[in-house]
């Protein structure tokens, strides 16, 4: 990890410094909710860990058996992560949206 290109995890520090930064996207991993709901840094997504990363399945590397939860490629994480992007642009998109559209009304 260096200064001009991070990397997906980053120290406290650094995020603290960058929080705010448009074009940072955070993901809160969880199993549960509850915790997001409670306690999740500004303008994090939620993410299921046991749906939305680890699923169950079956792999040659981890042998036939099927297993409750396997660890994600790089491919799935990859793509995890465009799709948690796209998420969190549609959602500021209808804030924005939303916030956009109430000061028409008021101003009209």
């Amino acid at each position: 990890m260096n200064a001009a290109e991070p990397g997906p995890l980053v120290s406290a520090e650094w995020l603290a410094a960058h929080l705010h930064d448009r074009d940072l996207r955070i993901v809160h991993v969880s199993a549960d909710r509850g915790i997001y709901d409670r306690v999740h840094l500004p303008g994090a997504i939620f993410v299921d860990l046991h749906v939305d990363l680890a699923k169950p399945g079956a792999r040659a590397e981890t042998g036939t058996a099927k297993r409750q939860y396997l660890v994600p490629t790089q491919a799935e994480v990859a793509d995890s992560l465009a799709a948690w992007a796209s998420r969190r642009e549609r959602a500021s998109s209808s804030t924005t949206t939303k916030t956009t559209a109430r000061r028409s009304a008021a101003t009209g």
